[in-house]
């Protein structure tokens, strides 16, 4: 639209010439697309919940981290492409950036909780991991060498990430896990 409206500029500026009057209406046209162009564009208040994707895992970290400070998040242990976090409900995550593409991203979500020992690496609970994650899609369950229990969720992006949309999902899982755990390993878990 904005390239037709500037196309419809100058295709008027070239055929009507050059003549006062004229120029007054095409200086009215340009005013016309620069506002439509602006209209298009977010305020400074949306555009800070938005981080934009970029290769350098490090930077977006940091960029990441600093807005969800700003929100009152518990950040800490920033290293390259992971930190900790902390909900405003106590809820304690490791979080990891995947830079794929311009328009291909990922936040990765890790929630961990303690198993009853290595006894949890027998194939009877693998095989009920294996169950829980046929069956149900809101968390990737493993169990790592001691036993202990990991769900990885993950928010996909474009070349934003809504730093909103990333706490309002972070704060359902944070509601949500426990099923997955009680349903599948309660057995498996210390309380």
């Amino acid at each position: 639209m904005k390239k037709n409206m500037l196309l419809f500029t100058l295709l008027a500026f070239v055929l009507g010439g050059c003549s006062a009057g004229q120029t007054g209406e095409i200086n009215t046209l340009q005013t016309q697309v620069a506002v439509l162009s602006q209209s298009g564009q977010t305020s400074g208040e949306e555009a800070a919940d938005y981080i934009t994707a970029q290769s350098d895992e490090n930077a977006f970290v940091l960029g990441f981290t600093e807005k969800l400070a700003a929100k009152g998040w518990t950040v800490s242990n920033i290293s390259e492409n992971t930190f900790g976090i902390t909900t405003p409900n106590g809820g304690i995550y490791l979080i990891q950036y995947d830079y794929e593409t311009d328009t291909v991203s990922r936040v990765m979500i890790y929630s961990i909780w303690t198993g009853i020992g290595t006894s949890n690496l027998e194939e009877d609970v693998l095989s009920i991991v294996n169950q829980a994650n046929d069956e149900q899609f809101l968390a990737k369950v493993s169990v790592d060498p001691k036993g202990d229990f990991w769900l990885e969720t993950m928010v996909t992006f474009g070349n934003q990430l809504d730093v909103n949309y990333f706490c309002d999902y972070l704060e359902w899982f944070e509601e949500n896990e426990m099923t997955i755990l009680l349903n599948y390993f309660q057995d498996y878990l210390k309380q």
